[in-house]
């Protein structure tokens, strides 16, 4: 059995009004201070968010004198001055599979939100830890949708992917009915954090990966990654009859290049020396051109950290708490309590501290000094060349 957490659709930023006189059961006609921005067929929320006997419905038709509006029968009794809002979706549909790889099946086809929070809970009585599921919003009147949400798998959601960070900032803010916050605020204020990390060091060790590339005869430019921050080193695998290697090309300046290999008739071979990042037309390009194809390039890059969108989405980030209490801060500001604001900046910045000092480095000399021997940084990068500072980082 698997309890589903469908989250509530967001109430949309006006139309808004109140109720002028008291509603009975099966009314199918609201009297409101204002109904001058609503039109036939809008979906309503009556009674707001948190209200046990909160409701949606929709117009039958355009409010008359402005001030009345035609509805589908509502089921329960509501007091003057409750809210009545404007709803995007009234509806949500479910779907899951039993595999990563299996087929969708239907598993809720129209369900019905429970306003009285912010999120509604479905009972797959059925349903396993292994299953995938998705699910997306619905308007019953006009029978349009959302897209659908990420596949994600029953254990739920991990602790850095975005749903469980817009979660634990709810609740380190104490804004758990949403008073405060929209998700859309939250996960703003988590890809500003993510943005501060970012630009406090380019090479993060967690960012660095690797993409692979397959050389194709006659062609030395090859596609930079969608996600590249900045290239670290290009590794080639030749392989030619008995010959099985590999090493690091030398990187050279794009002007540089150009003028070395700029010559189109100029001979091809597979024993690659070079290469040039030319960020201007987002490729990477080697010298000589190789001749043969389905070799193997591997560039070893640092990647950039992309904005979260979907609840799903995972941040590279190893500490999700450096993003949390950042948010976290952003919305006591909200609420106007500076000193709360300050002491989870505070514990923000201590974050940012313990994620400086996670990096695995290796073991540290007992000697003020080592004889390397002649051209130690020759033996370390082959033909290849190394900066200054990934020498000491890495072989000094």
């Amino acid at each position: 059995m698997k309890n589903l957490i469908i989250k509530n659709p967001e109430i949309v930023s006006g139309p808004y009004t109140v109720l002028a006189s008291d509603v009975a059961a099966s009314a199918t006609s609201l009297v409101c201070e204002d109904a001058t921005l609503f039109a036939a067929n809008n979906l309503i929320l009556v009674g707001g968010v948190g209200n046990e006997k909160a409701e949606d419905t929709n117009l039958t038709g355009t409010p008359t004198d402005n001030l009345t509006m035609v509805v589908t029968a509502v089921k329960f009794n509501h007091l003057a001055d409750e809210s009545v809002e404007l709803l995007p979706w009234n509806r949500y549909q479910i779907q899951y599979k039993t595999s990563v790889d299996g087929e969708w099946q239907d598993l809720v086809t129209e369900g019905f939100f429970d306003w009285g929070g912010i999120e509604t809970t479905y009972q797959h009585t059925t349903g396993s830890d292994d299953y995938y599921y998705r699910s997306r919003y619905m308007n019953s009147v006009t029978t349009t949708y959302s897209a659908y949400t990420e596949s994600l798998v029953g254990t739920g959601l991990s602790r850095n992917q975005l749903g469980a960070m817009i979660e634990r900032v709810r609740k380190d803010s104490k804004d758990e009915n949403q008073e405060t916050a929209s998700d859309q605020d939250i996960t703003a204020d988590v890809n500003e954090a993510q943005d501060i990390v970012g630009a406090m060091n380019r090479n993060w060790w967690f960012l660095l990966t690797s993409y692979d590339y397959t050389t194709e005869a006659d062609s030395n430019t090859f596609t930079l990654p969608t996600n590249l921050r900045r290239a670290k080193r290009l590794l080639y695998n030749l392989v030619d009859g008995s010959t099985d290697t590999s090493y690091y090309l030398r990187y050279i300046p794009d002007i540089r290049f150009q003028y070395k290999y700029g010559d189109n008739g100029a001979s091809t071979d597979d024993n690659l020396v070079e290469y040039t990042v030319d960020e201007a037309s987002g490729v990477i390009k080697v010298g000589p051109t190789p001749t043969t194809a389905d070799l193997t390039l591997t560039l070893i890059y640092w990647a950039k950290l992309t904005d979260l969108v979907d609840y799903g989405d995972t941040t590279l980030v190893p500490l999700p708490q450096v993003l949390t209490t950042y948010a976290t801060a952003q919305n006591w500001l909200r609420k106007g309590n500076t000193s709360e604001y300050e002491a989870w900046m505070k514990k923000f910045e201590t974050a940012i501290r313990l994620l400086e000092n996670m990096r695995v480095r290796g073991p540290t000399p007992q000697n003020l000094s080592i004889y390397q021997g002649r051209h130690p940084r020759l033996r370390y990068m082959g033909n290849s060349s190394a900066y200054d500072e990934e020498g000491r980082i890495n072989y000094y």
